[in-house]
Parts: C-alpha cells; structure tokens; sequence
C-alpha cells in the first residue's frame, strides 16, 4: 500500500466490507511502537441520531428549502 502525495491511503474493499467501513465512518489513528493502527469511532447513540450534545438536532437547509 502506498501514501499519496497528499497523505492519504486507500483501505481496499474487502477490509471495509470484513470491518463495516463505510464512507461516513469516523475512524481514528492508533501509534504504538512503530505501528499504526485505524479505529473506528464509536459515537453516542444521540450524535449518531444527528444530536449535538445539548440535545439539538443538526438539520441542513438546502438554498432551495430556506424561506
């Protein structure tokens, strides 16, 4: 596996599909040693309902819904 110029790795399909990565997973880096390793990010259920931690919901506007 190489790092593109601008630091970035591809993790290839069958270790997202094996770890249930999909492109709105948080993940995390882990150095231990001279390993590194990637995390997923467990949030709380109320962030992953679109909660912010004072109990409001984040909604989007779209330009064509803002009155």
């Amino acid at each position: 596996m190489r790092i593109t110029p601008d630091g970035q790795i591809t993790i290839p399909p069958e270790i997202r599909e094996v770890l249930n990565i999909s492109p709105d997973v948080e993940l995390a880096f882990e150095i231990e040693d001279d390993r590194l390793y990637l995390k997923k990010i467990r949030l709380p259920i109320k962030f992953q309902l679109g909660l912010t931690p004072y109990g409001v919901a984040l909604l989007e506007t779209s330009p064509l819904t803002k009155s």
